[in-house]
């Protein structure tokens, strides 16, 4: 499992190389790629049972209702994505894959 610290640096890092393009979104666009990259490293430190500090990350989220809405659906999708991964893998239509 990927280390949410390692993961957070190498947001930073990305972030800070595309600085200028970041620059270019109005405060509200800053603000909500803020709290979805905490959403997404939270969620990590979750997995990696660091309940508190995972939700600590997570409600973030609650200061932007279009971030909450973003990423309320992108759990959604990736549930999604893993019920129907499963069904094709027990259909044997993955061959290549293992679950």
């Amino acid at each position: 499992r990927p280390n949410p610290a390692k993961v957070m640096e190498v947001k930073r890092a990305f972030f800070k190389s595309v600085e200028n393009i970041i620059n270019t979104l109005s405060p509200f666009e800053k603000h909500r790629l803020k709290v979805l990259t905490h959403f997404d490293v939270g969620a990590l430190y979750i997995i990696n049972k660091q309940y508190v500090k995972g939700i600590l990350y997570c409600m973030l989220v609650l200061t932007s209702p279009v971030a909450l809405w973003m990423s309320i659906r992108k759990v959604i999708i990736k549930r999604q994505s893993e019920k129907l991964a499963e069904v094709y893998s027990a259909k044997g239509l993955y061959p290549y894959r293992t679950l």
